[in-house]
């Protein structure tokens, strides 16, 4: 609300511009525009020829009254006749003139005044775009109400601009020309003793502001009355020294600036002072020289008051500039693209001149011969222009100035690496050690959150009084608001301001949010350059970028880490798990081994015992050690089993056409002392059933399950052998007609150490599962739907690299 009453003041100027030109279209248009001077109203341009006067012609009365009655008009001092005509002053003559005018049409006086609306405009757009876009402290909005008061100076300048002689009208116009130079001059060095804020001359210094507003008027007029006290010329004297403190304020903040700029040691506070320091030169220096001082000192200026005006437009854009954006410009680059400009400028006015001159001298001044070689010039021109301005550039910044903008091609290297980096503590070292390094900046540091606690890197930094996960830089960057925040930024939070003032005495200016994909990874903060220059825009921009690919990377990384953990984890827990199964393990062979070896070595053990105390025949001698023989052979046979399941090797796979391998295996087995005579054992071999695998393990396997079949049956008995192909898989079966597999030991029957035969370990079925799974296949065992039990293995036909258990069972186990 407080800026909306105050924007309101921009409507000022604009009522004022309407009115006036509202009275130039009734009064008429006398055909030249005017300059307030000392001794009369100056005729500086004509138009037409409505009325007979020159240029340089010095009006010293109209309507009866003289210069200086005509601007004390408005004050109902003097009265004008019905006199309507001139006393113009042309050289040493005074002529007595008509004063006509003719209408203005809407061209005729856009003509006219278009420069003048044209820099209200721009100056009322600068100074709201201050007002609401910078931040609240005093000198935005000293700066809205200095281009207002400006904007106000302008429009009094319109009578003048259209000949406008209406006494009360050009009086009232002087005056409000007069007030607001004054109101102008006072909010100018109240602004600039107010800017920078960190080198505010008024604080607490009230006194400062009031001078400067009442000295100006006080002296004038004072001085007026002391120099021909209240008559017609008292105004004379006010339109003399109404600007004799402009100089002394121009002069005056400039001195204030370049103090500021040589006492200030901070960049960026340096570059925020420098660009209004450029801009006092090409604002200044042809007002001061050529425009006041001589209208001061010879009653007429060098040059006229349009361009004095587009002149001074330089200076607020500077400010505005300074205010709102300083510490993204790049001064530097500005100097040198400036003078990079003027120099070819000055250089295309001299060639163009002698190019002239070689025309005339050389063509005979035919201008259309003229006007198309200059065409040809100036596509010339058109075409090296811009090389050179670069090259021009580039020399003036290598001779003057200090490059230290960030490399594009460089930060995408950089950019690159930190993508390519998965490891956490490899990322974070490599932005706050090499990063700094690598694009010239005094230090780096990285926040990182996680589970509502954060973390900085180096571990060393300590700042910040409250919790950052409850920081309003945090709860900003995670409503996206801000790409970026500047430690020189001022807020109206309060505690915002506070936060970034504690990341400046830490010594960083940048603070960047590293997002990922779905939240806010870590914060970023850099340091000032090395080189004291600020950042650019193109620097912030660089940065940004390299932001968000860092987000991006680290979120990757902290993924990566929890992923390392949780794998950390669960290899703990597997191996915790395997030590338990083992440790199981261990203790259910430890019992079964002390039940299997208990008994023969008691049997050894009494044997011996009863062979050393007394003195037998050789039947019973001998009977005494085959039962030693028999006892040791069993516990060899014990070991060597448990040795072997232990140490099972990996398979040597090789192409096997079980059509032809199996037969054979099978004839030996039939003819070994191990197999039972009454078992008869069928084969059932699908032609072109091949697989890859060791066929001495699967030897191993298949007479592992014949004999197990041929113990379960005491009588005549039966076993078919069958491999069929099944899409592209060999399924091996081993059908037995023997008593089946019980119901309660059917789920155990695979399991180390378990077994129904007296005798035995329990490590052959268990030690068939470990091979086949070997080569990539399955085992399953089952009673048969006809009677029996029916063993299937599964192998892939196609050689395999890695271990790959197949889960889907084979169709014979479904029709079994």
């Amino acid at each position: 609300m407080k800026k909306l009453v105050q924007s309101s003041l921009a409507f000022i100027p604009i009522i004022l511009a309407a009115i006036f030109i509202h009275g130039a279209f009734i009064y008429g248009n006398p055909g030249f525009k005017l300059d307030k001077t000392q001794k009369g109203l100056l005729i500086s341009g004509i138009y037409n020829n409505v009325n007979k006067v020159k240029n340089n012609d010095l009006i010293l009365k109209i309507h009866g009254l003289s210069h200086h009655e005509i601007m004390g008009c408005a004050l109902g001092l003097f009265t004008p006749d019905q006199d309507t005509g001139m006393l113009v002053l042309r050289g040493d003559k005074r002529i007595h003139l008509p004063y006509r005018t003719i209408p203005y049409t809407f061209l005729s006086m856009l003509e006219l005044v278009w420069p003048v609306l044209l820099l209200i405009i721009v100056f009322l757009a600068l100074g709201s775009t201050a007002l609401y876009q910078a931040s609240d402290d005093p000198a935005p909005t000293l700066f809205f109400f200095m281009l207002c008061s400006l904007s106000v100076s302008l429009c009094a300048t319109i009578p003048s601009l259209v000949g406008f002689l209406s006494p009360v009208f050009f009086s009232s116009a002087f005056l409000l020309q007069a007030i607001s130079n004054w109101v102008s001059f006072g909010l100018w060095a109240h602004f600039a003793l107010r800017f920078p804020a960190q080198r505010d001359l008024v604080r607490h210094r009230r006194w400062i502001p009031a001078g400067l507003y009442l000295l100006p008027a006080a002296t004038t007029i004072l001085g007026s009355l002391y120099a021909a006290g209240f008559t017609p010329e008292f105004f004379g004297w006010v339109q003399r020294l109404r600007n004799l403190y402009l100089p002394l304020i121009i002069i005056g903040v400039f001195l204030k600036h370049l103090t500021d700029y040589m006492k200030t040691c901070n960049a960026q506070q340096k570059n925020q002072i420098k660009l209004p320091l450029i801009a006092y030169w090409l604002t200044f220096v042809p007002y001061l020289f050529f425009y006041l001082l001589p209208n001061l000192c010879f009653d007429g200026p060098l040059i006229s008051f349009r361009i004095v005006v587009f002149a001074f437009f330089i200076l607020p854009m500077a400010y505005l500039g300074a205010i709102m954006k300083y510490r993204l410009f790049n001064v530097d680059r500005i100097i040198s693209r400036t003078m990079a400009y003027f120099t070819v400028i000055i250089a295309l006015s001299i060639i163009y001149s002698m190019f002239l001159a070689a025309l005339k001298k050389w063509f005979f001044g035919e201008q259309i011969l003229s006007r198309e070689l200059f065409l040809f010039f100036l596509i010339i021109v058109n075409i090296l222009f811009h090389p050179v301005i670069l090259k021009l550039d580039r020399l003036i910044r290598k001779l003057f100035f200090r490059d230290h903008s960030i490399s594009v091609k460089l930060m995408h290297h950089f950019s690159n690496r930190i993508s390519a980096t998965l490891h956490l503590p490899d990322l974070i070292m490599l932005v706050i050690r090499e990063l700094p390094e690598a694009i010239n900046i005094s230090s780096a540091a990285i926040m990182t959150f996680e589970n509502n606690r954060s973390r900085l890197f180096p571990d060393h930094l300590r700042f910040g009084k409250t919790p950052w996960t409850e920081s309003r830089i945090v709860e900003m960057f995670k409503t996206g608001s801000s790409m970026y925040f500047s430690t020189f930024q001022h807020f109206d939070s309060q505690k915002l301001n506070n936060e970034l003032e504690e990341i400046r005495k830490t010594g960083f200016t940048l603070v960047f949010p590293l997002k990922g994909a779905t939240s806010l990874s870590a914060l970023l903060f850099l340091g000032p350059k090395n080189s004291d220059s600020p950042f650019s825009e193109a620097d912030i921009h660089i940065l940004a970028s390299f932001a968000n690919q860092a987000g991006t990377a680290l979120e990757n990384a902290i993924h990566h880490e929890f992923l390392l953990e949780s794998k950390k984890q669960l290899e703990e827990m597997f191996d915790k798990k395997v030590h338990s199964e083992k440790m199981a393990a261990i203790g259910e062979m430890t019992s079964l081994l002390a039940h299997e070896l208990k008994n023969p070595l008691s049997i050894i053990h009494s044997s011996a015992q009863y062979l050393a105390d007394k003195q037998q025949n050789w039947e019973i001698t001998r009977e005494m050690l085959q039962y030693i023989q028999s006892e040791a052979e069993h516990l060899n046979l014990s070991i060597n089993s448990i040795l072997k399941f232990a140490r099972q090797k990996p398979p040597e796979f090789e192409k096997i056409d079980l059509e032809y391998q199996l037969p054979p295996m099978i004839r030996q087995w039939l003819r070994s002392e191990n197999h039972k005579t009454f078992v008869d054992i069928e084969l059932d071999i699908e032609k072109g059933s091949y697989i890859y695998a060791d066929f001495k393990q699967l030897n191993q396997v298949l007479l592992n399950l014949i004999k197990n079949s041929e113990d379960m049956m005491e009588n005549k008995g039966h076993i078919l052998i069958t491999a069929k192909k099944q899409a592209d898989n060999v399924v091996i079966s081993v059908h037995d007609s023997g008593p089946g597999i019980p119901e309660d030991i059917s789920d155990k029957v695979f399991k180390n150490f378990f077994t129904t035969k007296p005798r035995g370990l329990g490590l052959g079925l268990a030690a068939c599962r470990q091979i086949v799974q070997a080569h990539n296949g399955t085992i399953t065992l089952k009673n048969h739907v006809n009677g029996g039990a029916l063993a299937v293995m599964c192998f892939p036909m196609k050689p395999l690299t890695t271990i790959q258990i197949q889960e889907k069972q084979p169709e014979i186990l479904k029709t079994a």
